[in-house]
């Protein structure tokens, strides 16, 4: 098999992986606001909002915390471009 095809395999699997986590993630998001008033039945939406938000912002903090070590992928250059 030819180094392509084996790239071209490789991108269209990430690709269906992307997929399957955007996904997720939608699905995750849709449930949070109902789960969430359950829990807080008497909040105000903008509590609610707010609350989320702040839940939102201190996981993608701790994501941003755990990946600050990994290694970064090389810029783009010039030759990467059409």
């Amino acid at each position: 098999m030819s180094a392509a095809r084996q790239g071209k395999g490789n991108t269209r699997r990430g690709a269906n992986r992307g997929v399957g986590l955007a996904m997720l993630a939608a699905v995750l998001f849709g449930l949070s606001a109902p789960f969430a008033k359950l829990l807080l039945r008497d909040a105000a939406p903008q509590l609610l909002a707010g609350l989320l938000y702040l839940g939102s912002g201190a996981g993608l903090s701790l994501v941003w915390l755990v990946r600050r070590g990994a290694p970064r992928e090389a810029p783009l250059s010039r030759r990467d471009g059409p």
